[in-house]
């Protein structure tokens, strides 16, 4: 499979799919980190169908919740968070770990709230379509979703517990018995959920058995006791493929020091309150150059800092030290961290943004990770894209030379 064809190159994410019947692509991208996507953003990046600047592009939303630090997901699902562990091993102290095991430990948390077993997902629910067909939509936990109403409903699916079988065996054999005690094991199985939202049950009737089997769901539950009796047996075999070997450093990314969070949408509408401040920019833009006063565009990760001019200049700085020097005179915008380029036959030399030496074409677009200057001269084209380590203090310059 291709996946560059659900690649979106303005906004560095994956579409949800392409509509065949339409003949378009869907809307909407998978633009979290908190994904189960995120596995095929691993598996696009180690074929090469897709540039690795895709995973850093994947928003990493943070909250706090009962077991630590956590990244936001979209529906607070137990798969968006354990079903790309069944494939790839994630390390202990990395961001993708303490999240898994937080949204574990919150999700446990939410069904002691409640009185009820723990674990929500996608699934099955106790409603019917024309066609008595059970209908299916997304449950999850509303301290780990952006998702409103995820509160409002209580569908348990035995899958999802099944997905922590190999973080907490323990507590997940348990609630596994448990579901078992309320008749959710049939002679194929575990059924796809059991359903406690009293606006869909019976009088007198506390919960109601989605009566049915989805392959999938099976499947993840038979894949998570493999990787717990068998030593990650499915792991190994996934990362034994040096291509996915080649791409394990984006799974090291570590959870920042001192990290800041944002808490859950409540199930509650929001109020309207008027803007004060215009919003940060998610999408690449472009300063205007037509402006009588530079554009600057801070990069940081909370110490270090790098301020980049729309002409190339500027400064680092950490911890309220300056490591180059700066002179913030917006009318001379001449000082920075310059980088030079010669041809060495005709003794030309020009600079990879336009200061200082000006001339030349340029062009200069702002990321919120990063920043793209963009020069043209002497028949030769040059990129730099300037970024900011965002758990380590250092900055990278990459530099693309092209002889036109």
């Amino acid at each position: 499979m291709d996946f560059g064809l659900v690649y979106d190159r303005q906004v560095r994410h994956l579409f949800i799919g392409y509509n065949v019947t339409a003949n378009e692509m869907d809307s909407h991208h998978y633009d979290l980190l908190a994904s189960e996507a995120r596995l095929a953003s691993l598996v696009a990046i180690a074929k090469g169908d897709v540039p690795a600047e895709h995973w850093f592009s994947l928003d990493r939303p943070l909250t706090r919740t009962a077991g630590g630090v956590a990244l936001l997901s979209w529906g607070g699902t137990m798969f968006e968070y354990l079903m790309p562990p069944l494939l790839v091993h994630s390390q202990p102290g990395t961001l993708l770990a303490e999240s898994q095991r937080a949204a574990v430990l919150e999700q446990m948390a939410a069904g002691e709230r409640q009185g009820l077993p723990w674990g929500v997902s996608e699934s099955g629910f106790a409603a019917f379509d024309a066609d008595h067909n059970y209908q299916y939509r997304a449950f999850g936990v509303q301290g780990l979703g952006h998702k409103r109403g995820l509160d409002e409903d209580r569908v348990v699916a035995p899958y999802a517990t099944a997905l922590a079988l190999p973080l907490f065996p323990s507590s997940a054999v348990q609630n596994l018995k448990r579901l078992r005690d309320l008749g959710m094991l049939g002679s194929y199985g575990f059924y796809e959920a059991i359903d406690f939202t009293p606006s869909r049950l019976p009088e007198g009737r506390e919960h109601a058995i989605v009566h049915s089997h989805m392959s999938h769901h099976q499947g993840m539950i038979l894949a998570a006791i493999d990787n717990l009796l068998c030593d990650d047996a499915l792991v190994r075999r996934f990362e034994a493929n040096t291509r996915v070997q080649a791409e394990s450093l984006l799974l090291q990314e570590r959870l920042p020091g001192r990290p800041p969070t944002e808490e859950p949408r409540s199930s509650a509408l929001p109020v309207e309150r008027p803007r004060s401040e215009r919003p940060v920019a998610l999408l690449p833009w472009r300063p205007d150059p037509s402006g009588a006063r530079p554009s600057v565009h801070l990069l940081g990760n909370g110490r270090l800092a790098s301020r980049v001019t729309d002409a190339g200049s500027g400064g680092l700085s950490w911890r309220d030290h300056a490591i180059t020097r700066v002179v913030p005179d917006g009318t001379l915008d001449d000082t920075g961290l310059w980088i030079y380029v010669r041809d060495r036959e005709t003794a030309d030399t020009w600079s990879v943004g336009r200061q200082p030496t000006g001339g030349g074409d340029d062009d200069v677009v702002f990321h919120a990770h990063m920043v793209e200057l963009h020069r043209r001269q002497h028949g030769v084209s040059i990129r730099t894209d300037i970024a900011v380590g965002a758990a380590d203090d250092i900055e990278v310059r990459r530099i693309t030379v092209v002889n036109e």
